[in-house]
């Protein structure tokens, strides 16, 4: 039977479950968010205010990049689309951002659709909603002023970082067109400290997989 351990300063556990249905190896343990969220922002300090935001792919952008890609840009094809390696990107330019103007620990994101393994590589997630996990106002409000400026910023990253010229291009018509890649939905979710911990604990579930014996580990 699974100890249910439930601490004031830490998300719900879950400990020393495992079944043996059928010569089957039962374990149960966290989800992705759980992790994500105590490795950026642990220790939760009492007073901490976190907001929750949507974002989606641009129509306008995914539209404009993929009609680019079949034409001419300074020559040359432009072959990049808006897939998983284009909005990687993306948030590696918000969290890259953040991290230097207000610090670390301070901006998480996952996305709001998990892709399972069974859908395979081709499958792209990129146009499906993605949440941005903010701490403090500040840092909202620098988020917020980034995302109506992305473009600009992104092309400051990529001289800072020596990487991702593949996207020059991309984004030079974005900016050209004054089209922002993200669209940010309206709603915001905001919590402090104690309010996470019921979000994450009432609404995150863990994830079960199974093993058999005498093999390596196989998911549910």
């Amino acid at each position: 039977m699974p100890d249910t351990i439930d601490n004031n300063d830490k998300f719900l556990e879950i400990k020393g479950f495992q079944g043996n249905p059928y010569g089957v190896d039962i374990r149960v343990v966290r989800g992705k968010i759980w992790p994500l969220l105590e490795k950026k922002f642990a220790p939760f300090k009492p007073r901490s205010t976190y907001y929750f935001k949507f974002s989606v792919a641009n129509p306008e952008a995914v539209h404009l990049i993929y009609d680019a890609s079949h034409q001419l840009s300074d020559g040359k094809p432009c072959k990049v689309i808006f897939d998983n390696f284009f909005l990687k990107f993306c948030l590696d330019m918000i969290d890259n951002s953040i991290e230097k103007v207000k610090g670390e620990n301070k901006y998480a994101n996952y996305s709001k659709v998990i892709q399972s393994k069974s859908c395979g590589p081709h499958v792209d997630s990129a146009e499906f909603p993605h949440i941005h996990v903010l701490k403090g106002k500040r840092t909202l409000d620098y988020f917020m002023d980034l995302l109506g400026n992305f473009n600009q910023e992104a092309l400051y990253f990529m001289k800072d970082s020596g990487k991702y010229w593949i996207y020059e291009d991309a984004i030079k018509l974005l900016q050209e067109k004054n089209i922002q890649p993200l669209e940010l939905l309206p709603r915001t979710l905001k919590c402090n400290n104690s309010q996470l911990k019921d979000v994450v604990d009432f609404f995150c579930p863990y994830a079960m997989f199974k093993k058999k014996a005498g093999k390596g580990k196989q998911k549910a």
